[in-house]
């Protein structure tokens, strides 16, 4: 590429809806793995969950023919005081499984180098974050390289890992894989229910445009009784809500968003949201309601919807980021997700990089020292 890259940033939800079209176009040239989650619908519905704790700083790179490349960014909100860094980080909500510039990748080392060398141009930053990087991500491969180049600093982050399981093999084969105990437990699980409960009925609704509002509203219900309320993240809060509701609405009637509800004597009382696309199910949030708790709702769900999910001829189903011993149960293997923050060149930046990338590490080692010698001497 021989043009002249220009950076600008767009910082209204007008302006970033306005890029509709090009940012579609570059999405169709990228040959992203993980598309949806790069899409303009996917980033609109995270900006309507992030508008109140941040400000949009999305940059476009462009050339005499247009838009080359789209990073986008937030800006976490405060004026900073005392020690705490301005931060900027890729535009992410805690539903994100991938994330990555959007560019094709014949352009994406000029597109990147352009984007680092604006963002050293300017001072108003102290710490840039990426998040859910996998291993092929153009962030990884041409962004932390270009910003390195130009002096600035990295830390790596602890990776994370998202789980995934293979539908190719068929329901009988993978089912047969799993140990006995999850077996036993599965069967279980359905003796209790159906003992207790004469309708049990696993739903599948592919949502389309008639439905998205009714189905929004069950979703709503069931989360907002779910263990998760005291984390904030339910659906009875207002970021999440304009998340699902916007996601939602975008692509209702594109065959994109499926919905499973456990119902039980006519009440739903756990769901499933996913997102399909090309082969791949992506599961972006679970609930139950708790009340129903003692008949583990969300196992029996999970086990039927997975067992239905087989036989849709997908390549494989996501469960998403976290490690935690319920997916160890049924995964096959998992796609690692790395974190890095920059840091910039400014006298904070600086300080951090220092903090985060020498003094905290080397207290971690100390604090590791002194607990091994305090566990071999209490032996």
């Amino acid at each position: 590429m021989n043009g002249v890259i220009r950076v600008r940033e767009v910082r209204t939800e007008t302006e970033l809806e306005a890029l509709r079209d090009e940012w579609g176009s570059l999405l169709s040239h990228a040959s992203a793995r993980h598309a949806i989650f790069l899409s303009l619908h996917w980033h609109l519905a995270a900006w309507a969950w992030r508008a109140k704790d941040a400000e949009l700083n999305c940059l476009v790179a462009e050339d005499e023919h247009g838009i080359v490349a789209i990073l986008p960014l937030v800006r976490s909100h405060g004026q900073r005081t005392g020690l705490k860094p301005r931060d900027l980080a890729y535009l992410t909500v805690p539903d994100t499984q991938f994330a990555d510039m959007v560019c094709a990748r014949d352009v994406a080392e000029a597109a990147a180098m352009a984007f680092a060398r604006y963002l050293v141009g300017i001072k108003a930053w102290d710490r840039l974050c990426f998040t859910h990087l996998e291993k092929d991500a153009m962030v990884l491969e041409f962004l932390l390289p270009a910003l390195q180049r130009q002096g600035l600093l990295l830390s790596e982050g602890e990776a994370d890992s998202n789980a995934w399981l293979g539908l190719a093999q068929g329901w009988e084969s993978y089912y047969a894989s799993r140990s006995r105990r999850l077996k036993k437990g599965n069967n279980h699980v359905a003796n209790r229910l159906k003992k207790h409960f004469p309708n049990v009925d696993v739903r599948r609704i592919v949502v389309g445009k008639d439905d998205v509002e009714n189905v929004l509203q069950q979703l709503e219900r069931i989360s907002a009784a779910s263990w998760k309320q005291d984390t904030g993240l339910t659906l009875d809060h207002a970021g999440p809500r304009a998340f699902m509701h916007s996601l939602s609405k975008q692509l209702a009637g594109r065959g994109q968003v499926v919905v499973w509800f456990l119902v039980l004597d006519g009440q739903a009382v756990a769901s499933e949201y996913q997102l399909h696309e090309d082969g791949k199910i992506y599961a972006l949030r679970a609930d139950y309601d708790a009340t129903f708790e003692a008949w583990s709702p969300g196992t029996y769900l999970f086990w039927q919807l997975l067992m239905q999910t087989f036989s849709e001829n997908g390549e494989r189903y996501w469960m998403g980021p976290g490690r935690n011993s319920y997916k160890a149960r049924w995964l096959e293997g998992g796609e690692p997700l790395r974190k890095f923050t920059v840091y910039n060149r400014t006298p904070l930046g600086q300080y951090r990089a220092l903090l985060d990338g020498r003094i905290r590490p080397l207290m971690r080692r100390l604090r590791d020292f002194v607990t091994t010698r305090e566990s071999r001497e209490g032996k």
